[in-house]
């Protein structure tokens, strides 16, 4: 099923989490990410992709708008943005040095 399919999709970030966790990965893992969007347009692209992952599964979404967005990273570039609570930043060769090390 397309629910079924979606967990499979998300479920990379989950491993990632918790290879991290378990063998002590110094590798600048940073929880979050933020896709931003400088109009209206790309906003609206956004929400279309918000509901898509809501529809396959995909939790921890958040639309922010231009002053929730500022608050987030200090510019008044974007208006808006879409939250992946459950994204991250991680600083790959380190990640793939810290898995090869586990």
């Amino acid at each position: 099923t397309a629910q079924a399919l979606g967990s499979m999709a998300f479920e990379g970030g989950d491993i990632i989490r918790n290879r991290i966790e378990k063998y002590n990965i110094d590798c600048d893992y940073r929880p979050g990410g933020i896709f931003a969007a400088f109009n209206k347009t790309q906003m609206g692209h956004l929400q279309g992709q918000k509901a898509l992952w809501e529809s396959l599964g995909h939790q921890g979404l958040e639309m922010l708008d231009g002053e929730a967005i500022h608050k987030e990273i200090a510019t008044d570039a974007y208006v808006g943005g879409l939250l992946d609570k459950t994204g991250a930043h991680v600083h790959p060769l380190n990640l793939l040095l810290g898995e090869v090390r586990a």
